[in-house]
């Protein structure tokens, strides 16, 4: 039997648009990480389409390893308070929609 490997069909119709799925928090194989911090107020925008960062992910449970889950939060900080928007999977369902 002959396979052809579809591998650049597979790539192409998994990038042409993110997957955006709801994930459970109890299937994350690692805690949260902090890719990128970007101050709104200072940020250029060469500095946010040259964006790299190094960062180290490690295991806290044995499972399969499918794919990459994205979020981020916003800090509002004033005088006195400050308050944080999240798009995490652990606030619940509503805001916790995730690129995969």
């Amino acid at each position: 039997m002959r396979t052809n490997d579809h591998s650049p069909y597979a790539k192409k119709c998994a990038f042409e648009e993110p997957q955006v799925e709801y994930l459970q928090p109890h299937n994350q194989l690692s805690f949260p990480t902090a890719i990128k911090t970007i101050d709104c107020k200072t940020v250029t925008k060469e500095e946010l389409q040259l964006t790299q960062s190094k960062f180290k992910l490690t295991a806290i449970i044995s499972a399969n390893f499918n794919g990459f889950a994205s979020w981020f939060d916003v800090i509002f900080e004033g005088a006195q308070n400050s308050y944080v928007l999240t798009t995490s999977p652990e606030i619940g369902y509503v805001h916790g929609i995730c690129n995969i």
